[in-house]
């Protein structure tokens, strides 16, 4: 079923260059309604309940197609596992280790880095990605309440790590301190 207004999103398909089809709409539809940043397989099940003859094949094209459009972003975090986010707006992401959670963390700050000129000389940033990697706080509970004292003491305390006392903006880069 779809959550949107069906012209609104044919129209954005069009103004993309995009043949409008019920699957696009479908799928595109349910990203930009959902938050959990899910993966093909995800998307694949959940559109399947309205759509029960869409095939796996339709569902992984129309995502590298909606993503090559830039009408959704591709997330491809240490799982392995691409995922899905219908929401283009400038934003940063927390992913958990653990269960590999994707939340969507919002901070203009970030994205005012400034590369230094030395490392892209030529180069033409189009897009910007700050993902943060750590455990969400549901999976340090489930740590503490298995006695895990190391991995539940070990995520609590996060500090930026320091690359030989030069600032550099490019990178943000977190450790967990031991």
């Amino acid at each position: 079923m779809i959550q949107g207004d069906y012209e609104e999103i044919a129209d954005m398909l069009r103004s993309h260059g995009l043949q409008v089809t019920s699957q696009r709409i479908l799928i595109y539809d349910y990203l930009v309604h959902t938050n959990k940043h899910p993966s093909a397989q995800q998307v694949f099940e959940d559109v399947f309940e309205s759509l029960p003859g869409i095939s796996k094949a339709t569902v992984y094209n129309t995502l590298e197609t909606l993503s090559t459009h830039g009408l959704i972003q591709k997330i491809n975090p240490q799982s392995g596992v691409t995922r899905y986010d219908g929401n283009t707006s400038v934003h940063s992401h927390l992913i958990c280790t653990e269960c590999h959670r994707i939340i969507d963390y919002f901070d203009d700050a970030l994205f005012s880095m400034q590369v230094p000129e030395t490392l892209w000389t030529g180069f033409e940033i189009k897009r910007t990605c700050v993902i943060f990697y750590g455990v969400c706080e549901e999976c340090r509970n489930k740590m503490e309440d298995r006695g895990d004292k190391k991995g539940a003491k070990a995520t609590r305390q996060v500090m930026p790590l320091k690359r030989n006392q030069r600032k550099v903006d490019a990178w943000l880069t977190m450790k967990v301190k031991e």
